[in-house]
């Protein structure tokens, strides 16, 4: 589960940095 949520963390968080940043770290984060 560690690794799935590394992943599902990591995968939005680069793809905000490189387009909506802040927004998919937003819907995770609530």
């Amino acid at each position: 589960m560690s690794a799935s949520a590394e992943f599902v963390v990591a995968i939005p968080a680069r793809y905000a940095a490189s387009r909506l940043p802040g927004k998919p770290l937003r819907l995770l984060g609530g």
